[in-house]
């Protein structure tokens, strides 16, 4: 066994940056070796001016699999005897492992088949006591384990080759050891000579020549005499056989005169025989309605005896080659049933051609024929397309030969449309529906009868221009609900079948209407519905009606509940309840209903049953013909959590479709695949995944409900956003302040889903979060009523402000709310409730903080001391001069809508990397030589040569940055960009002030540095754009200042670094904008610009800032 010891060095940076799941300093992966020993230590170095002490070293040590027994970690005698005190400078040995033997190699070499993460908590020590707060900070080391037969050649390790090398480095003539990584050697051998052994003359062939250990190849071929007719000079080549003849191809290695029996092929070029075969399938249908036989298209009756396809199959060999095993195979084109009796096996041909010929053999030129038919069947397209296809083999060369022809049959179109007219009255007062008649009250409410109208293309062709009329026979008053037009029946066939405005082969659509009684009315009277369309193909007219009845009660006494039994009634986890239901009728429905009086389940039966599954109470109802009473409402509670439901089966009973059932395949129904709204069964399908329905992964119920997933999901469904932190102040809408509207997207690869309602809520049993934001009734939702094809969007469009607004009604900083967008379903379910995978909540969050004062690009308002008891007074409304109106709170405005400024900084020193190799720490005498009777003026004016001027010059050879010593630099009328002055750029100012009198609009970055001095900004300055830091030398310097109190707005387009509170007290504007936030003095606004092309140094002297001060102003 080795043995290496590998030491991590951990160097402290002096800004903690949050670790998480992450690390704050990775090192290159290193390499360790199967079978050796290792020992794991760890090193710090205080390489800070500050005394430091350890609280806590954590170390997780993950392998990618049970490599070895996993080591032990502990504290070093150094660290303890110095209890855990780092002064500065000091470095020493911190955690050290047990040994550590890698007993097993991984599957997969990988980077981190081993994986050590230090955790290190410290905190600074000042007079021997610990000050300020506790700091973390994380490194990671990845390993790999290399073995012999990784793939890769690690020579380190001895090896010379390894056996699953794919560029085979250093392999030997027999390969490379699996044990040693050595080469292996192996006798040189010919293993075999590649070439086409039967040619045609003027036929090109190649040779390819293998063996073993082989530095020289030469390929001859010599023919019937022995004479060598060709030379191949390699292991590879061809040669064009001109000539019929016996030939022999030999391969020779290394100069050798004999050669293995496996490098010798015998080569025969004979003449070609080329096997054919020919097929053709034509009319021969005495009942042709075309009256034209022998071609290749037939027309034939739709039913009766006439009602099928003739044809006559002739076959011939088109060749030069005896053909044998002929069979023949006919299909019809887009259907599965075929045509078997034009179908011939081998035997059935075998004796065609012995009846004919007196043998099996179908010689060239020879043809047979035969006729056969084939009946229509119901799914047949018109017109169809029969093809046969014939097959046959050479006796000599055994070469398969094909053929296929086609032929048309057209069926003789027959349009036919039906209409049926039914009751579907609830108040029925005969308790029956969906026959052709209905007892409705004379006078009342119910004074009125209700039909279902239902049309059905039961013809043999497509259908267009359907329209339907009703009329009541025997007076002039019909039922104009009832009636369709053209338009209207082309609505409802975009929502069925194929979605266009033709009424398919057996497609079926309803829809219900209802006609109040009128005075005129004699009873019973007669209700009749009509129905017309037109052949798409053939233009005719077809028609259909249906009479329905419409009578009065005769006093009979009507149906009744009289009770239900439950049981079980209660319990403490999930289960499944029996419904029976008594009373006096002939139509029955239970409901299953939540605590607000959702419905949750409907069944049309006098028994049933329901599966509980979430806690809460529910109520158990039945109807009798529409009638229930006390006696038939039966209270129903679940006390603690439970697990999904299984599956349900559709309304009816049964096999889910597309679970084992054998449903008609013309029919639309739950679980063809086909959203339908409705289906053949009435029903309003929101989704339908065919065979997925129903299943433990899929968000679509057996019934054709959108339900959220029981499991994780198996396959996405939705998407919902937005997927955002919105920060938001007081009254404010945080979807409409950042024009995030809520929305979902249908993410189905080819699924459609019927949307119902768009909802958002804040009363989210699941993740609700803080209490910030207000949505009146806790729920709002938009109606959306259609499909979401995939791929497809839709948002809550008319949001309004007040319909989501925060509120300051808590104790810290901030709070964060989820808002949670969801779907309610057409049951009234919502799915946010039962998965976070069908909500936003893991995406979208309203960050609502004690403050509304206007920001710019999510920084930092700063309010003048003075302006202070303007705010906190509540209820003052102050003039115009002023512009304060309507602060409602000292909370309101005394915390900022934006970024804490101690963020921005660590962010940015993490996130701007500058190659600072020149960088050297100036501390020289000059601070303390200020001489404040000195300028330098730079303007717009400015040139490059003004820059590398005998006073500012190039700053330690950096391109873009400039240093001037000694002096003030002041800056008199506006700085812009030129010709000669952009790009990023960096002056720093030392030993002098920073004195600006203009706006600074330079539009790219600029950074201006002052070291020992101030920075001051005049009265009429209202906008700067760049960084500003002003690091304190001593006692001297650190101070952004302003020279007077002034009601003008300062806006700073980037960052300030230094003790701003002159500055902001002397600027004392305040305004309530048009939104009804508040505008102050000071604004400084961190845009994205300062992240790209940053002014050169920029995080360097923003470290020493932090250095100087400790406390970021």
């Amino acid at each position: 066994m080795k043995k290496i010891i590998i030491a991590l060095i951990l160097s402290f940076l002096f800004i903690n940056i949050s670790h998480g799941n992450q690390c704050d300093q990775s090192f290159p992966s290193q390499k360790l070796r199967y079978g050796h020993i290792y020992t794991f230590h760890d090193d710090f170095t205080n390489t800070g001016s500050i005394t430091w002490k350890i609280k806590n070293l954590k170390v997780e040590f993950t392998q990618g699999s049970n490599y070895g027994t996993t080591p032990n970690f502990s504290y070093t005698d150094w660290i303890k005897n110095r209890k855990g005190i780092l002064n500065p400078g000091d470095r020493g040995e911190v955690v050290k492992s047990t040994q550590y033997t890698i007993e097993r190699v991984p599957q997969v070499r990988a980077y981190n088949n081993i994986f050590i993460r230090y955790i290190a908590t410290y905190v600074d020590m000042v007079n021997g006591k610990e000050t300020g707060p506790q700091k973390t900070h994380t490194e990671c080391q990845p390993y790999t384990i290399s073995w012999c037969g990784d793939g890769i050649l690690d020579r380190d390790y001895g090896e010379t080759c390894d056996p699953n090398d794919p560029n085979r480095e250093g392999w030997g003539t027999g390969g490379c050891s699996k044990d040693t990584c050595q080469p292996i050697s192996k006798p040189v051998v010919c293993e075999s000579l590649d070439t086409k052994l039967t040619l045609v003359p003027g036929e090109k062939s190649t040779f390819t020549c293998r063996a073993t250990g082989a530095t020289n190849y030469k390929i001859n071929i010599v023919d019937s005499r022995g004479t060598v007719i060709k030379e191949i000079f390699g292991s590879t080549g061809d040669y064009t056989f001109t000539q019929k003849g016996n030939y022999t191809a030999s391969c020779y290695i290394d100069n050798r005169t004999s050669t293995e029996a496996s490098c010798v092929k015998a080569i025969n070029v004979t003449e070609p025989i080329e096997p054919k075969i020919k097929v053709d399938k034509t009319d021969k249908n005495p009942n042709d309605i075309d009256k034209v036989e022998g071609n290749d298209t037939q027309t034939v009756e739709v039913t009766g005896a006439n009602a099928k396809a003739i044809f006559k199959i002739t076959v011939r060999n088109d060749g030069t080659e005896d053909l044998k095993d002929i069979d023949l195979k006919d299909d019809v084109l887009g259907t599965t049933v075929d045509a078997p009796n034009c179908d011939k096996s081998i035997t059935e041909v075998n004796s065609i051609l012995q009846a004919k010929f007196g043998r099996t053999i179908l010689k060239p030129g020879e043809s047979f024929d035969y006729t056969c038919e084939r009946v229509n069947h119901v799914s047949d397209p018109n017109p169809y397309t029969n093809k046969i296809e014939v097959n046959g083999v050479g006796v000599i060369s055994l070469k398969k030969v094909r053929d296929d022809d086609p032929t048309v049959v057209n069926k003789s179109i027959e349009p036919k449309i039906k209409v049926d007219k039914t009751d579907k009255n609830p108040n029925d007062r005969d308790g029956v529906q969906e026959n052709d008649t209905q007892t409705v009250d004379k006078d009342g409410t119910n004074a009125k009868a209700v039909f279902k109208i239902t049309a059905r293309n039961n013809g043999d062709e497509d259908l267009k221009d359907v329209y339907l009329t009703d009329d009541v026979l025997g007076t002039t008053v019909d039922a104009p609900s009832c009636d369709k037009s053209i338009a209207e029946v082309n609505a409802i066939l975009k929502t069925i079948g194929n979605r266009d405005e033709i009424f398919n082969i057996g497609e079926v659509f309803e829809y219900t209407c209802e006609r109040a009684n009128d005075s005129k009315d004699v009873f019973p009277y007669t209700n009749l519905i009509k129905i017309q369309g037109i052949g798409v193909h053939s233009n005719k007219i077809v028609k259909d009606e249906d009479p329905t009845k419409v009578l009065i009660p005769t006093g009979s006494s009507p149906a009744s509940c009289t009770s239900l039994t439950v049981s079980p009634t209660s319990g403490r986890s999930a289960f499944t309840s029996n419904f029976e239901c008594k009373g006096s009728g002939n139509r029955y429905e239970i409901l299953v209903k939540n605590s607000k009086g959702d419905i949750l389940s409907t069944i049309k039966s006098d028994k049933g049953s329901y599966r509980f599954v979430d806690v809460g109470d529910y109520m158990v109802e039945c109807y009798v013909n529409d009638l229930s009473s006390n006696a038939c409402k039966v209270p129903v509670s679940l006390t603690s959590g439970g697990t999904p439901p299984p599956p349900t089966t559709p309304p009816g009973g049964g096999t889910p479709p597309g679970g084992g059932g054998n449903p008609p395949k013309k029919d639309n129904y739950c679980g063809d695949g086909i959203l339908q709204r409705p289906n053949d069964k009435g029903q309003m399908e929101e989704c339908d995944l065919g065979s997925r329905n129903g299943r433990d992964y899929s968000w679509c119920s057996a019934d054709c409900q959108v339900r959220p997933p029981i499991t994780t999901p198996g396959e996405e469904a939705f998407e919902f956003g937005p997927r955002s932190i919105n920060i938001v102040g007081a009254k404010m809408n945080p979807y409409l302040e950042y024009g995030d509207l809520p929305y979902v997207k249908n993410l189905n690869s080819k699924d459609e889903i019927w949307i119902e309602e768009i909802c958002i809520t804040n009363k989210s049993k699941k993740f609700k979060e803080g209490n910030s934001i207000d949505i009146p009734g806790g729920i709002l939702c938009q109606k959306v009523g259609r499909l979401l094809k995939s791929g497809e969007t839709v948002k809550f469009t008319n949001l309004r402000k007040s319909d989501v607004l925060s509120k300051i009604n808590f104790n810290q900083g901030h709070e964060d709310n989820v808002i949670v967008t969801t779907i309610r379903t057409r049951s009234g379910g919502m799915t946010f409730e039962e998965s976070a995978y069908l909500s936003s909540q893991r995406f979208f969050k309203a960050r609502v903080t004690k403050g509304s004062i206007s920001t710019t690009g999510g920084g930092i308002s700063y309010i003048a001391e003075k302006n202070e008891n303007k705010i906190s007074d509540l209820n003052k409304t102050t003039t115009e001069g002023t512009g304060i109106k309507n602060i409602n709170s000292d909370s309101d405005n005394r915390n900022f809508v934006g970024l804490a400024l101690v963020k921005f900084l660590s962010s940015y020193s993490k996130d701007i990397k500058i190659d600072e190799s020149k960088i050297k720490n100036q501390s020289d005498s000059y601070i303390d030589k200020i001489n404040t009777g000195n300028s330098t003026n730079l303007s717009a004016k400015s040139s490059i040569s003004d820059i590398h001027s005998k006073e500012i010059r190039e700053y330690n050879g950096i391109t873009g940055a400039y240093i001037l010593k000694g002096q003030n630099l002041e800056i008199n009328s506006e700085l812009s960009s030129s010709d000669s002055f952009n790009g990023p750029r960096t002056i720093i100012v030392e030993g002098g002030d920073l004195i600006i009198n203009r706006n600074i609009t330079y539009k790219d970055n600029i950074a201006f540095v002052v070291k020992g001095g101030n920075i001051i900004i005049g009265k009429n300055v209202s906008q700067i754009n760049g960084t500003y830091i002003s690091i304190p030398y001593g006692k001297k310097g650190g101070f952004i200042k302003g020279t007077e109190e002034t009601s003008n707005q300062l806006v700073i387009n980037g960052s300030l670094y230094g003790d701003s509170s002159d500055l902001v007290g002397k600027r004392t504007y305040m305004k309530v904008n048009k939104d009804g936030q508040l505008d102050v003095g000071t604004i400084v606004s961190y845009g994205s610009s300062v992240f790209r092309k940053p002014a050169p140094l920029t995080s360097t002297f923003i470290d020493e800032y932090i250095k100087a001060t400790k406390v970021a102003q």
